[in-house]
């Protein structure tokens, strides 16, 4: 499932814009704007209209996210958001119909309204025809395939940080659940809590089974012949179960965005604790900086959804599709790895159609094949890939010009100082035998003089 555009109609503080993704060739849509300028707004209302997808398909009554009353524009009675997503092929077509505005048969929309009443209060309704259709395409699929999964809808707003973390086990059944994957919720602070008891959940479950293969070697009987063949053949299965476990999904995720980060596992004794391989350093999970600790439960949660959403996948970061959508994705990192950010999340999850937010451009600087929004009080405009390249290209001949610019003036300076050298040689090479002996006379005179203060 991918996004195919979003119109907004009297929402927050836009008039009426209107946005389509070019998912098939960017599969990356960056929003570049300063604050106040509606960034936010736009991310969290492409989540809030994507959230009746999950709602619906848990339940044909159940609701997603209300548009609140306060995101109607100033002095406007009527709010509208119109989305349209695109369906998978192996998913099938809508049924058509002379209602369909969809040129496409793979194409979905529905609109969320919120008009306001003469005594202020707000009325919902909303139009999903087409989306109940949809669910039961997708009901209808994963009965015919059971390898098919679900698609990822991820929303993590600019207000996320890890206080604490709980790693007690609660044993709760619902963790393992697909509707786990989704929020069906407003969301205004992340705290990843759901990732840290995911972790404990699976880590448990795989001492159990390592624990029970572990028992099931010791226990081989010792025939002569049939003992190798045995202990072969559980080697392999506990190899097969390490390479297709969660923990190993999550690591290798985790190394692909963070190369310096080799291992993250749970400590059970002498207490029980989270600890990370960073730079070749054994450390407690608390221990590292801010950002990173962000960074590290904000990849975990979304491998944790994308498990939880493709169960029979092997490798679910690399088959799992859907919508990922961060808000403020430069706000906890520097200026270096705010420019790889982007290649490396698309690198780890190729199939994601990535939506975020950004105010520095620094977030250009190496993905030109990206989709990029600029927001400003004049309104909302894309930044075509040519001008982006020229602006590169702009900055990188200023500074080749600027080192030339030095390198030829310390060569000048130090054709200078040779002109001047040949020069003096060239009048000492005219004396005359008489002169260069009164020269040298002097020169040794100087030199003694320069020793003896020296010396002083």
């Amino acid at each position: 499932m991918k996004l195919n555009s979003i119109q907004l109609k009297q929402t927050y503080c836009f008039q009426h814009i209107k946005i389509d993704f070019q998912h098939n060739q960017h599969p990356i849509t960056a929003f570049i704007g300063t604050q106040a300028s509606g960034k936010t707004a736009i991310l969290k209302n492409i989540y809030h209209a994507l959230s009746w997808f999950p709602a619906r398909f848990k339940d044909l009554r159940t609701s997603g996210i209300v548009m609140p009353d306060q995101d109607i524009r100033h002095d406007a009675t009527y709010s509208k958001i119109d989305i349209c997503i695109e369906i998978p092929n192996e998913i099938g077509q809508l049924p058509e119909s002379s209602n369909a505005k969809s040129n496409s048969l793979n194409q979905c929309q529905w609109q969320l309204f919120k008009v306001l009443r003469q005594d202020g209060l707000g009325v919902s309704k909303v139009e999903c025809t087409q989306l109940e259709q949809c669910i039961t395409l997708y009901h209808h699929a994963l009965k015919q395939d059971p390898l098919q999964g679900m698609p990822l809808i991820a929303y993590y707003p600019s207000a996320r940080f890890v206080n604490e973390i709980s790693l007690m086990s609660k044993n709760t059944p619902n963790i393992w659940q697909t509707h786990s994957g989704y929020e069906l919720t407003a969301i205004t602070v992340t705290t990843f809590s759901r990732f840290f008891e995911w972790l404990r959940e699976s880590s448990d479950i795989e001492n159990a089974q390592s624990t029970y293969l572990l028992q099931q070697l010791l226990n081989i009987p010792q025939i002569e012949g049939q003992t190798e063949n045995q202990l072969e053949q559980k080697i392999m299965q506990l190899r097969s179960q390490q390479h297709s476990s969660s923990l190993f999904i999550l690591k290798n995720a985790l190394n692909q965005i963070f190369p310096e980060l080799t291992d993250i596992y749970l400590e059970y004794y002498p207490k029980l604790q989270l600890v990370v391989c960073y730079q070749q350093q054994t450390l407690n999970y608390l221990q590292l900086s801010s950002s990173l600790k962000i960074w590290i439960a904000l990849i975990g949660d979304v491998v944790r959804r994308l498990c939880l959403l493709n169960p029979m996948s092997i490798t679910p970061c690399q088959e799992g599709e859907g919508i990922l959508i961060i808000d403020q994705i430069d706000a906890e990192l520097d200026p270096e790895f705010c420019s790889i950010i982007l290649d490396r999340l698309h690198t780890t999850f190729p199939q994601l159609q990535i939506i975020v937010s950004a105010q520095h451009q620094a977030i250009l600087e190496n993905s030109a094949y990206f989709q990029y929004f600029n927001l400003n009080k004049n309104g909302i405009s894309e930044i075509p890939r040519q001008k982006i390249w020229q602006e590169h290209q702009h900055y990188y001949d200023q500074i080749i010009q600027e080192e030339l610019t030095s390198v030829e003036v310390e060569q000048l300076n130090n054709q200078d100082e040779l002109s001047k050298a040949q020069e003096i040689f060239d009048q000492i090479q005219k004396l005359n035998h008489q002169q260069q002996a009164e020269l040298q006379r002097l020169l040794q005179a100087d030199d003694d003089c320069s020793t003896e203060i020296s010396t002083y």
